[in-house]
């Protein structure tokens, strides 16, 4: 009995409503071989052009009020089980794994909202993904998506917001008791991505107009449960900046809104093993 390796790539894009960007998205998914593709921000047109053009994926069931739209390769087996206006809810079923809840969120943009309404937000989402895993048994779970917050916001890391860590050995101990509650923990393995020098872009949405301003800013994020911590594939992850030679940046080295998009497309990818 030999062992498979089965992997799934995921995508995550802000498009901002700009129809450029779906021109190189057919090439950025056909070079990084990607499985599963999240969308926010899209216009209606859009969606259209890519069920007309991109026929190797299958779009999931769409509501009026949706913000993220989900499509996948035809030989996955992904549904979608729960919708809310800032998020949807999908399992992954893999004949090799454990199913896989998959929840895709764009919260409330920052130009609109204070920062403690998105915080609310993400807050009622947590409780909701809580409820959902102990309803129905999940106990891999990982999140996505432009939580218009950064890592380090205290949104992410409270135990009333998500509960995400830097931490992989602190992830791993599965969860901790604060004021005599159990919190689960989500592990966020952006950290490794967000203000690194060593990349060509320091995160995934630039803005320095404000007085109080991290220049770069990672607000497109993917959380996963620490179950998923020894699946996740640590080098695939990436914040991607260009497509088959052509930049997604300017010349001042920030993401081209006019061209493309005022954020960055985010890649991960979860691994199983198979034996056969």
């Amino acid at each position: 009995m030999k062992k498979v390796v089965i992997h799934i790539n995921f995508l995550f894009w802000n498009l901002k409503k700009n129809s450029k960007s779906i021109y190189c998205l057919k090439d950025i998914l056909v070079e990084n071989e990607i499985d599963v593709f999240i969308l926010s921000e899209v216009n209606s047109r859009d969606l259209i052009w890519i069920n007309q053009n991109l026929i190797n994926y299958t779009p999931t069931l769409q509501l009026p009020k949706n913000r993220t739209f989900l499509f996948y390769k035809n030989h996955h087996l992904i549904k979608k089980v729960k919708d809310s206006h800032y998020y949807s809810f999908f399992e992954i079923l893999n004949p090799s794994f454990e199913k896989v809840l998959l929840v895709s969120v764009h919260f409330p943009s920052r130009l609109w909202k204070r920062g403690k309404e998105i915080g609310y937000q993400a807050q009622i989402t947590k409780r909701d993904i809580v409820k959902f895993e102990t309803e129905h048994r999940y106990k891999h779970t990982l999140v996505v998506g432009d939580f218009n917050l950064n890592p380090f916001s205290e949104e992410i890391v409270s135990t009333e917001g998500f509960h995400a860590v830097m931490s992989k050995e602190v992830a791993k101990k599965e969860d901790r008791v604060v004021d005599f509650v159990k919190h689960r923990y989500f592990f966020n393995p952006m950290w490794f991505l967000h203000g690194n020098i060593n990349n060509e872009v320091m995160g995934s949405y630039y803005y320095h107009k404000s007085a109080i301003s991290y220049v770069w800013n990672l607000f497109d994020q993917v959380l996963i449960r620490p179950s998923l911590i020894d699946y996740f594939d640590f080098e695939y992850l990436n914040i991607i900046s260009s497509v088959t030679g052509h930049s997604l940046l300017n010349k001042h080295g920030q993401p081209d809104s006019n061209v493309y998009s005022d954020h960055l497309p985010i890649k991960f990818r979860i691994k199983f093993d198979k034996k056969e």
